[in-house]
């Protein structure tokens, strides 16, 4: 038996074993584990789940503009050493 999650609007989060068919044949019985929820969270669960998308998206792409902006500060730093190096060799030559 597995524990897989429902995800539709009729039961959003709710729980339910399904069968594993033994390896050889296919099962397709199932039940639920848990049980049915309120109405109040039917209609609550499926808003706070696409917020919960949106902010993993939006955390996703400040993720990659900081690794933007770190790569960018090392190109600089870089820059900025090279010339001094440059500067001081040509005063000291």
């Amino acid at each position: 038996m597995t524990i897989l999650t429902s995800w539709t609007d009729k039961n959003p989060g709710r729980r339910m074993w399904k069968c594993d068919g033994n390896g050889t044949r296919k099962c397709c019985s199932w039940e639920w584990l848990d049980p049915p929820i309120c109405d109040r969270a039917k209609k609550l669960i499926p808003g706070l789940l696409k917020k919960s998308s949106a902010k993993d998206e939006e955390i996703k792409l400040l993720n990659k503009r900081i690794k933007e902006k770190k790569i960018g500060a090392f190109m600089f730093g870089f820059c900025v050493a090279l010339v001094l190096n440059m500067a001081i060799f040509v005063l000291f030559m």
